[in-house]
């Protein structure tokens, strides 16, 4: 298949279209449907392939991609399987050049779907690896809300353990900055448990953030892994408010808890510019 070949002679990766390939024609966005796909990861990956499905439907920016540059829209997969990996010395199994080192030779993915399938993420240097099951949920009966997307996850962060669940629209908006998503979560985190429920906007960026946020755990400096934000040690604690984040503020405001035997309310807030 030439479209096999192309994919080979770029980045040295073999592309398998095992089922049938349809290509329907529209400008600027063709829209393209192959089934029993995989594509494979480097030599160097500790999975064979990036990605397999039984199907994938997407569409495809052609403008982008005479520039050499894959921007893909409305992807759909069916029963995939993804593996992620990034080395050690820095490179990244989603890079698609020969030595996976140029962040732009990456596939730009605005708006996925999938009815059923398992991620997994790999990162040696980080002491993090990941594997999560996604599946679509069904509206209740009677309900005027859409289909969303149940997720269950579990593996090391940064060397701590990881257990999550949660649940999302059906629509993952990964690239969008204008569309809040809305997103329910239930994680712990080596001691640190957080539940938050409301809405963030771009996945990718979390450029925006309106949720109810609950925190509990034994330690607040332990939060300097999840967020990169230095806090005191503490005795145990738990805390319920209102996590913002608009531009480089992050607020978490009307919140009320406790730091060992002293209760706490009020709000804390901290600016990531500069």
């Amino acid at each position: 298949v030439p479209l096999e070949k192309k994919v080979f002679e770029q980045t040295g990766r073999a592309l398998l279209i095992k089922g049938d390939l349809d290509v329907a024609l529209g400008w600027p966005w063709p829209r393209v449907h192959a089934r029993q796909v995989s594509f494979a990861n480097p030599a160097w990956a500790a999975q064979p392939h990036m990605l397999t499905a039984d199907e994938v439907a997407f569409s495809i920016h052609l403008p982008q991609l005479l520039a050499q540059r894959l921007k893909v829209s409305e992807l759909h997969l069916v029963k995939p399987l993804v593996f992620l990996q990034r080395h050690a010395d820095g490179r990244k199994t989603w890079l698609l050049d020969q030595n996976q080192q140029n962040d732009n030779a990456r596939i730009d993915i605005d708006r996925l779907t999938l009815d059923q399938g398992v991620i997994g993420y790999d990162d040696t240097a980080e002491k993090t690896s990941i594997r999560a099951e996604l599946s679509t949920a069904s509206a209740p009966a009677g309900s005027q809300s859409a289909a969303g997307v149940n997720f269950v996850a579990r593996g090391k962060f940064k060397g701590l353990p990881l257990v999550a669940k949660g649940s999302g629209d059906s629509v993952l908006a990964l690239l969008d900055e204008s569309t809040p998503y809305g997103l329910a979560i239930d994680t712990t985190v080596g001691q640190t448990r957080i539940q938050a429920e409301g809405h963030v906007t771009s996945l990718m960026k979390f450029s925006a953030i309106d949720m109810q946020l609950a925190l509990s755990g034994d330690n607040l400096n332990q939060l300097f892994v999840l967020t990169g934000i230095a806090l005191p040690a503490t005795r145990d604690y738990v805390a319920q408010g209102h996590l913002v984040r608009k531009g480089d503020t992050l607020r978490y405001d009307a919140f009320s808890g406790r730091v060992g035997s002293s209760d706490l309310v009020g709000w804390w807030q901290v600016k990531t510019g500069g």
